[in-house]
């Protein structure tokens, strides 16, 4: 995987601009969210192009175990063409790739108010992230998948 980490969670607009996203103030950066948040029930989910191919953003809350360290995980949707990963907090996280990684290792230790992002995905099925915050339980962590 080719992914990098930036210092600013951002959300790539597909146009060659990046519009940077607060987990806590969506009035101020209502352009980048009415992209990407609707209601499922009344609202079509939208497509964004993303290397000239159309694809779905999906958002995904996962509250991590009240004591810190513990390990969460999440599975991508099967084809996911792109994902990114912050803390709602300013928060620490290990991201590993197998289970038991973001606590013993080898993890990928994201910055608190930085987020990682992986642009070269084609995933396969039951591809998961799996992931703690060594500082604090309970933290929010935010995950965008583009499929």
């Amino acid at each position: 995987m080719a992914g990098h980490i930036k210092t600013y969670p951002t959300i790539d607009t597909g146009v060659g601009e990046s519009q940077y996203v607060s987990g806590t103030n969506v009035a101020t950066n209502k352009r980048a969210m009415d992209a990407y948040v609707k209601n499922p029930t009344t609202d079509p989910v939208p497509t964004v192009s993303i290397g000239g191919t159309l694809v779905t953003p999906k958002i995904y809350n996962i509250t991590t175990n009240a004591v810190a360290g513990v390990e969460s995980s999440q599975v991508l949707t099967t084809g996911t063409k792109r994902y990114l990963i912050v803390a709602r907090t300013i928060e620490v996280i290990r991201l590993g790739f197998n289970a038991g990684e973001s606590t013993a290792g080898p993890f990928l230790t994201i910055p608190g108010g930085a987020s990682f992002e992986d642009a070269s995905l084609d995933t396969a099925p039951g591809f998961t992230l799996y992931f703690n915050t060594p500082n604090s339980g309970s933290v929010v962590v935010e995950i965008l998948e583009w499929t």
